[in-house]
Formats: structure tokens, sequence, C-alpha cells
């Protein structure tokens, strides 16, 4: 069976996970601030912070999962915004569903 990859590539990123072949656990935050705009942007409502908690917390929990900072994500009224590789989008990050996500890590 051949797989074209390029079909499995969300953000340049390899995640087979239906497949069973690879799997690579991967959160984006959008870390993007527009300070002269006017406009809402996750980085004003606190995603560097998060991203920071992430890392923090990933190598406390010793897990086998990257996290990664990423421009926008295009839900900037919902920030701060954050996205599991193959997964939905958290909008209105907080600490509290950051855990809840990381536990879904531990869990397999």
């Amino acid at each position: 069976m051949a797989i074209n990859l390029l079909k499995l590539l969300p953000w340049g990123i390899l995640n087979v996970i239906s497949h069973g072949m690879l799997e690579m656990k991967k959160i984006i935050v959008c870390t993007n601030f527009r300070p002269y705009s006017g406009q809402p942007s996750c980085a004003f409502r606190g995603s560097r912070k998060l991203l920071e908690y992430l890392e923090e917390e990933i190598k406390r929990r010793a897990l086998d999962v990257t996290v990664e900072a990423s421009v926008c994500m295009g839900h900037c009224p919902k920030g701060p915004n954050v996205r599991p590789v193959g997964g939905d989008f958290i909008h209105e990050a907080n600490i509290d569903k950051l855990d809840e996500l990381l536990e879904q890590y531990v869990k397999r």
C-alpha cells in the first residue's frame, strides 16, 4: 500500500496516528502579537506564558510530546489558541485546559 506523505503533513509535521505506523505528538501554540493593529492577539492574552507552562509540564511529566510556537492560527478573537496536531483547537486556552490536554498524553 503506497502512502502519499504530502497528505500527511499538516503544518509540515508527519502525523500518522490513524495508520499506527508512526506517531509524532506535537502541540502548537499561537504566539502571534499584533501590537499596532488594535486587534486581539494570542500573545497579548498570555499565550507565551502558556507555551512556557507546556514546556515545563511536558518536561516535568516526562511526556513524549513536543510543543512549538506558531504564527497566527486565524482565531484571534478566541485566543489564546492551542492546537494539538491532528486535534481540535483549544480556544481561550488556560492552565486548566492545558492540564486536561496533557492528561490525554499521559493516558496514551
